[in-house]
């Protein structure tokens, strides 16, 4: 099983704390991420808060991330990335051709792949 380590919200209004999270196997579509920057815009604190009321705890905020490739699935490697690659991932559109969703702290959708970010 991966660790990795990720700044959170335990429940609504919480302050972002350093957690430890269990992202499992890397499996065959899998790339995991090295997050090297991260941007918080208002849309994250609005989540932190649960104003909308979708909210799900533990929340990784921040969806505008920039870092490298640390790992390929074997399906993955196929996919145009590579290990050591610097990759951007943002919520409202494509940066890099990878897309992630607002509050997906572990998983989103890479060129058909899955990513996660540790």
């Amino acid at each position: 099983m991966s660790k990795i380590k990720s700044y959170a919200a335990a429940e609504a209004g919480a302050a972002l704390e350093l957690q430890e999270f269990d992202a499992g196997e890397l499996a065959a579509e899998d790339v995991e991420v090295t997050v090297e920057y991260c941007g918080i815009c208002h849309s994250d604190l609005s989540m932190i808060d649960n104003e909308w009321g979708i909210s799900q705890y533990p929340l990784v905020a921040g969806h505008e991330v920039v870092g490298r490739v640390s790992a390929l699935g074997s399906a993955a490697e196929n996919k145009g990335l590579k290990v050591g690659q610097r990759v951007g991932l943002a919520g409202q559109h494509a940066a890099a051709d990878i897309v992630m969703p607002v509050s997906a702290a572990v998983t989103v959708t890479v060129n058909k792949a899955v990513c996660r970010l540790s």
